[in-house]
């Protein structure tokens, strides 16, 4: 029996390309693009498991003598806000879901995705979240999963994970969790209909 299902973010609930963000982000610091994306690029890992941190980018990017490190998450959420956006399907199967499931955001992040996520209202769409940057940890990392079971209070074949990346998917489906990898709605219904899911 499914107990809770949960959602990777970027590219199954959210959509957007971070190059635009990343230049639109330069423009507003008066820094070449191409410095922003090859930090990115560099520093993924341990933007996305807070090692990392906000000030860390500022002192990168030449910046900490100019602007705040608030100042600079503000224009990130700003320029993200603005690019990206919720896909209006999946906000809506979510909010069929809740309350019969247990639905949980379990995504890679960094945090100046996640100030934009905030303003989005993202998070109010589930019952709870496991974000990497917060936890230390990301997928596909067996502990990070195990922390989205502890706050599900469920077993892992209870669970279906929704990815859009097939390393992450197979993780799960390697820990016993009923694993779809996300290509569309109308596929994601299918799936989640022949495991049972009532929608």
């Amino acid at each position: 029996m499914i107990k809770a299902i949960f959602f990777d973010l970027h590219k199954v609930v959210t959509h957007g390309d971070f190059n635009d963000i990343y230049k639109r982000f330069a423009d507003r610091v008066n820094i070449s693009a191409e410095i922003v994306s090859n930090f990115h690029r560099e520093n993924l890992e341990g933007l996305l498991t807070g090692t990392v941190t906000s000030k860390d980018m500022l002192e990168a990017f030449d910046l900490d003598d100019k602007i705040t490190v608030e100042k600079m998450l503000d224009i990130w959420t700003e320029e993200i806000t603005k690019l990206m956006y919720a896909d209006a399907e999946i906000l809506s199967l979510l909010s069929k879901l809740k309350g019969a499931y247990k639905i949980g955001a379990l995504t890679n992040l960094t945090e100046q995705r996640y100030g934009a996520d905030i303003e989005m209202g993202l998070y109010e769409h589930f019952d709870f979240s496991v974000l990497s940057f917060k936890e230390g940890l990301k997928k596909p990392d067996p502990n990070f999963f195990l922390k989205a079971l502890e706050q599900a209070g469920c077993a892992s074949e209870e669970a279906v994970f929704i990815d859009d990346q097939a390393k992450n998917t197979n993780a799960a489906k390697e820990m016993g969790f009923k694993s779809i990898q996300y290509e569309n709605i109308d596929i994601l219904m299918k799936k989640l209909d022949a495991l049972g899911v009532e929608v």
